[in-house]
């Protein structure tokens, strides 16, 4: 999943405990997003090639209740030391009821290529398919279905029979898919920016700064200042000032945003977002600006290119896409594949040739035999079979008119035997003697 951060960052090295659970890392902590360590509870529907993990993972939610930190910091919070505080600050949690969900992943890898790795995930790991957790009170239980018997059912890869497995499941916290891409041009902001004064706003979906002095700006126009700058913008503006550009921003903001400048963009479908082709003190204009500033001191602004809303996307609360939680790491072994044993004599009974099919396995065992003689491989008789885990049954084939013409002939018929197995299970390859 393309929103979970490298498994190599996630889970710290770990020793095996006395419990036969593996330790993992501490309970991670933010400011704004405190979530308990997830936990892995158990495995259950075992079988050779998959298993159901279960555990409980706690989503942070709360009423998203704010103090005052007028008072003198540090401060001691849900047992965390040390925070400092600003005035509001939300302490505890992801407010419920606003759409925002954990995204949870069960993964496991085979206890000696974890071990070969350093005790941490390594090439063999497979991952089951991702769950999505509502944001509540409280922890939640979860599972997923790692693998799948038979294998070709599976998501992705599958697990291997006879092999002892660490398991584990990673959180990410406050993701919501009630969100929108959006596009801005502030002409006011950058007017504020030219002229050292005033407030960038970026039209209301980023925070808003004050401007205090033009050696921003003059430092830029120089190609001397030091900016993030917008991602999309090579000429490292500071990204609140012209757009954040494709900003994922969530649907609730949108609706409520009244900043005349972003309804007119809204309305009018487009904004400028192409690169100037000018240049301002040998520094190439940014996105969305034309012409170097005039003597008025305003920006010339190009013409619309992209629409104001780009379309649905992922947000995350604070605007922290970095809220992973991994817990301690459990064990489970796969039970043995097995193999399917066909009997060395088959009956004959009118146009139906008979065999007995005995699955060692812990699964059911089902598939295909075709009965064949000759170097041209001349089939003598094929059909279905289906036999319970470690049963045996009976297997009734349909004689080809070949086979009904050489039994014709002879009581004993020595052929060879292929098995198709749709559940995995191998079979010896062997002969059979009809009759």
């Amino acid at each position: 999943m393309s929103r979970l951060a490298p498994r190599l960052a996630l889970i710290g090295t770990c020793a095996v405990g006395a419990s036969g659970f593996l330790a993992g890392p501490a309970a991670a902590a933010t400011l704004n997003n405190y979530v308990t360590q997830p936990v892995v509870t158990g495995v259950s529907s075992l079988t050779p090639e998959s298993a159901v993990i279960s555990g409980k993972v706690d989503t942070g939610g709360n009423p998203a209740a704010q103090i005052n930190a007028s008072a003198a910091s540090p401060y001691t919070v849900n047992g965390l030391s040390g925070l400092t505080l600003t005035s509001p600050a939300i302490l505890d949690g992801i407010p419920v009821g606003q759409g925002y969900y954990s995204t949870a992943l069960f993964e496991a890898d085979p206890l000696s290529d974890y071990v070969a790795s350093g005790n941490q995930p390594g090439g063999e790991t497979v991952t089951a398919q991702a769950v999505e957790v509502p944001t509540t009170t409280g922890q939640s239980v979860v599972s997923a279905k790692i693998g799948a018997f038979p294998a070709a059912n599976a998501f992705g890869s599958t697990l291997k029979p006879g092999t002892k497995y660490v398991y584990w499941v990673v959180q990410q916290a406050g993701e919501t898919d009630q969100a929108t891409t959006v596009n801005e041009y502030s002409a006011s902001d950058l007017a504020n920016w030219l002229a050292g004064s005033g407030t960038i706003t970026a039209n209301g979906f980023a925070t808003s700064s004050n401007v205090t002095s033009t050696s921003d700006y003059a430092a830029w126009a120089a190609g001397t200042g030091s900016y993030a700058g917008d991602p999309m913008d090579p000429t490292k503006i500071p990204a609140s000032i012209v757009n954040p550009d494709y900003a994922c921003v969530v649907n609730t903001k949108v609706a409520a945003n009244t900043n005349a400048t972003w309804a007119a963009e809204l309305a009018a479908t487009k904004v400028p977002l192409a690169a100037g082709s000018s240049t301002i003190n040998g520094t190439a204009a940014p996105y969305g600006v034309a012409a170097a500033p005039s003597s008025a001191g305003a920006f010339k602004a190009t013409s619309g290119q992209q629409p104001a809303e780009q379309g649905p996307c992922v947000a995350f609360f604070g605007g922290n896409s970095a809220n992973f939680y991994t817990s301690a790491v459990g064990t489970f072994k796969t039970p043995p594949l097995g193999k399917i044993v066909v009997g060395r004599h088959g009956l004959v009974a009118g146009k139906r040739a008979l065999l007995k099919i005995t699955d060692r396995s812990v699964e059911r065992a089902a598939g295909t035999i075709s009965l064949w003689v000759g170097r041209a491989h001349k089939t003598v008789a094929s059909g279905r079979f289906s036999v319970r885990p470690g049963r045996t049954g009976v297997a009734s084939l349909k004689l080809t008119p070949a086979g009904l013409a050489l039994l014709a002939t002879s009581t004993h018929l020595m052929v060879r035997i292929s098995v198709t197995s749709t559940t995995d299970q191998p079979s010896p390859s062997r002969t059979v003697i009809l009759g």
